[in-house]
C-alpha cells in the first residue's frame, strides 16, 4: 500500500483537436471528407471524446479543445460539445480556433486567428481564457507579441526554453520578457510522464502511478503541480480502453494516495509569491519538432522516419501563396476593416453555405476565413501530402467558390490557376514521377470537373 503523499498536485492536460474535413458552401457538397470515405472526427469522437466526457474526464482534466473541433462536435455530437464548453470554464485553455503554424503567418494573420479563437471562447464560455495552446506548441517572439494581450501564458515542451543554468525546466514557470516591454508566462509541461503517458501501456494504474509519476515529485518543490499533457485522442482512439485507465487514474489511483488534481486555470495563484525560472525562448521550436525552425512542415527532418520530406517545402509556399492573394483581393474591396470583422465572425464564416444565402461582403469575409484554413498543418505534418493535404486543397478551393460568390469571378479564376499551376510544380512522394495537379480533382470525384466549380 503506498502511503499517502503530502501537498501533491497534478494538472493532466490534454490536447483535442482535429481539422475542419467537411466544407460548408453548396457548391461543394460533393467534396470526400477523407480519400477513405470515413469522418474520422465522428469515429473520434465515439471512441474518444464522448467516452471520456461520459466518464467525466474533464471535470478532472485541464484541455484544449480547438475551436474547429468544437465547431464540428456541434453537429457530430451535441452533447459533447456542449459538455466541453461548460468543462472549458474551470479547465479550459486557449486556441487561435484553426490550427496554423503561427511562427509562419504574418502579423496580421497571427492577429486575426488568435484574436479569433480568444472571442470564441469567451463568447462561447462567458470566460476569458487564461492560457493558450499554440499549433503544435510553435512559437516566436513575435507570436507571444501577438498573444500577450490576450493571454496571461502559454503552454509548451520544456525543451522549447533554455535556461543559462541549464536546470531542467519541466513544470517550472518562466516569466518571458518581450521586446514591447510586455511580458508572458511560459509553463513547461512534464517531458518524462507527458512521454510515458502517450506511449506507455495504460493498463495499470496503481502502477504507472508508482513507477511514473510519484518519482517525478522528487524533482519539484512541494506544491509545486506536476504538468502531464498529451494529445486527449490517446485515450480510446490511439489506444483503447485507454480512457477507462485516465479516469481510474484521475479518479481512484491519484486520490487513493492523496494527489489532488487541480486546474490549470489555479497555476498562477499556486506560483504567487514563489521564484520564476530564468530562461529564454528557442525561436521557432515546437513540442513534436526537435530539429528547429519548424522544419517538419516545410522541408526534411526525421520526424517522419526516412521519408524525403522535400515536397513539403513547394506545396507549403503553394499554401501561403494562394492565402496572401485572396488577402489582396480582399484588401482591395474592403480596405483594412476586413480584420476586425474576421476577428469577431470567424466561426460563423467558416461555414457559410454561400450563394444566395450569403451577401458580397460575407463572401468576401468568408473567402479569407477558408484561405486562412487552407494553412493549417495537418497537411505538412505526415510524410506524404494524402494523408491530410487533400484538406488544404479542399480549402483553398472553396475560398476561390466565395470569391465567386462575390462577383470577383476573373480574380477567382486567376487565383485558382495559380494555384493548380504550384500544385504542378510539388512532385508527388508517393508516385516516383508524379506530381500534385491531380489533388484537387481527388477531391470532387471524377464525375464533375474541378472547374465545373470554380468556373
Amino acid at each position: 500500500m503506498t502511503s499517502k503523499a503530502i501537498d501533491r498536485l497534478i494538472v493532466t492536460g490534454e490536447h483535442l483537436y482535429q481539422p475542419p474535413r467537411d466544407l460548408a458552401h453548396a457548391e461543394l457538397s460533393h467534396f470526400r471528407a477523407t480519400p477513405d470515405g470515413i469522418n474520422w472526427t465522428a469515429r473520434i469522437t465515439k471512441e474518444s471524446y464522448a467516452p471520456q466526457v461520459d466518464k467525466h474526464v474533464f471535470k478532472r482534466a485541464s484541455f484544449d479543445a480547438y475551436g474547429s473541433l468544437r465547431q464540428q462536435l456541434d453537429t457530430i455530437n451535441p452533447a459533447v460539445s456542449r459538455a466541453l464548453r461548460q468543462e472549458m470554464r474551470e479547465r479550459g485553455v486557449g486556441d487561435p480556433f484553426i490550427h496554423p503554424i503561427l511562427p509562419d503567418l504574418n502579423d496580421e494573420d497571427k492577429q486575426i486567428v488568435i484574436g479569433a479563437g480568444y472571442a470564441a471562447f469567451l463568447r462561447e464560455t462567458g470566460q476569458k481564457p487564461q492560457w493558450f495552446w499554440a499549433p503544435e506548441t510553435a512559437l516566436d517572439t513575435k507570436t507571444l507579441e501577438t498573444l500577450a494581450p490576450y493571454y496571461a501564458g502559454v503552454i509548451g515542451a520544456p525543451e522549447q526554453l533554455q535556461s543559462s543554468s541549464g536546470q531542467e525546466m519541466d513544470n517550472q514557470l518562466v516569466q518571458l520578457k518581450l521586446p514591447s516591454g510586455r511580458q508572458i508566462y511560459f509553463l513547461p509541461f512534464d517531458r518524462p510522464v507527458s512521454q510515458q503517458l502517450a506511449f506507455h501501456p495504460k493498463t495499470k494504474s496503481e502502477e504507472f502511478r508508482d513507477q511514473i509519476i510519484i518519482p517525478r515529485y522528487g524533482y519539484l518543490p512541494s506544491g509545486i503541480p506536476l504538468i502531464p499533457w498529451t494529445d486527449g485522442e490517446t485515450f480510446g482512439h490511439h489506444c483503447p480502453g485507454a480512457d477507462d485507465f485516465l479516469a481510474y487514474t484521475l479518479f481512484v489511483a491519484l486520490e487513493d494516495v492523496g494527489i489532488q488534481s487541480v486546474s490549470i486555470n489555479s497555476i498562477l495563484q499556486i506560483w504567487k509569491g514563489r521564484p520564476l525560472m530564468d530562461a529564454r525562448l528557442r525561436e521557432r521550436s515546437a513540442w513534436s519538432c526537435p530539429h528547429g525552425d519548424l522544419v517538419r512542415w516545410h522541408g526534411h527532418c526525421g520526424c517522419t522516419g526516412y521519408a524525403d520530406g522535400h515536397w513539403k517545402g513547394p506545396f507549403y509556399a503553394a499554401l501561403h501563396r494562394l492565402n496572401t492573394a485572396v488577402t489582396e483581393v480582399v484588401r482591395r474591396n474592403m480596405g483594412a476593416q476586413f480584420v476586425p470583422l474576421l476577428i469577431d465572425q470567424f466561426p460563423e464564416l467558416l461555414i457559410n453555405p454561400g450563394g444566395r444565402k450569403s451577401t458580397p461582403t460575407k463572401s468576401l469575409l468568408s473567402a479569407k476565413a477558408s484561405s486562412l484554413t487552407t494553412l493549417t498543418s495537418c497537411g505538412t505534418f505526415f510524410d506524404n501530402p494524402h494523408t491530410a493535404g487533400h484538406i488544404n486543397v479542399a480549402f483553398g478551393l472553396q475560398a476561390v467558390t466565395h470569391l465567386r460568390d462575390a462577383g470577383l469571378l476573373q480574380e477567382a479564376d486567376d487565383i485558382w490557376q495559380q494555384f493548380e499551376n504550384d500544385l504542378a510544380q510539388v512532385w508527388d512522394p508517393t508516385e516516383p514521377g508524379a506530381n500534385l495537379s491531380s489533388l484537387p480533382r481527388k477531391l470532387v470525384g471524377d464525375k464533375t470537373p474541378v472547374f465545373a466549380v470554380v468556373r
